[in-house]
């Protein structure tokens, strides 16, 4: 495994707060009011230029749309956030034509874990009632319940173990259903 850096440059703008006289706050879920706005994170492989983050923008239909006239003059008109030799992060404050602070950018360096895939993983309808076969009654229905409660648990047993056949995986799922005390009996290797 290995560790890459990525930088992340959030834009923070709340002009509503700023006309109606109150506080600015990072709204958590949907609530109402004039002092809330939503901070948005993009991610660069690089620290991120002005001309780059303009693209992104103009890209984004969303921000298109929503900042052409609105925040886009307002970081045209502002310094933006450079990176020293040496630094983690940098931020400017961002003041519209009253001089007013409307937001901030931010760029942050981060650490990424680059880790590898462990592929794609799962079982069929059919492994499944194969690997609960000749369970009855409420022995049956926990069995059910145990592998949907347990899938990942299983999954990961399948990727471990590099588990190719059907065969394979009706196994493993029966010796989670023993483990947990559903089967009785131990599963015998195919």
């Amino acid at each position: 495994m290995q560790m890459k850096d990525y930088w992340r440059l959030t834009v923070s703008y709340w002009p509503s707060a700023v006309e109606a006289g109150l506080r600015p706050c990072i709204a958590i879920g949907f609530p109402k009011g004039d002092q809330f706005y939503s901070p948005h994170d993009l991610d660069f492989k690089n620290p991120p230029s002005r001309e780059e983050f303009l693209q992104v923008a103009l890209r984004t239909h969303w921000m298109a749309t929503c900042w052409k006239e609105s925040l886009l003059p307002i970081i045209e008109m502002n310094d933006w956030p450079m990176i020293g030799s040496g630094k983690r992060g940098s931020h400017v404050e961002l003041s519209d034509n009253q001089k007013r602070f409307v937001g901030k950018l931010d760029v942050w360096r981060h650490d990424q874990f680059q880790n590898q895939s462990y592929g794609h993983c799962s079982f069929s309808l059919d492994e499944r009632d194969k690997a609960i076969r000749g369970l009855k009654g409420d022995k049956l229905h926990e069995a059910r319940q145990a592998l949907d409660t347990y899938d990942n648990r299983i999954f990961e047993r399948i990727i471990k173990e590099e588990v190719h056949t059907s065969k394979e995986r009706i196994l493993i799922m029966q010796h989670v259903l023993h483990e947990l005390g559903i089967r009785a009996s131990k599963p015998k290797a195919a």
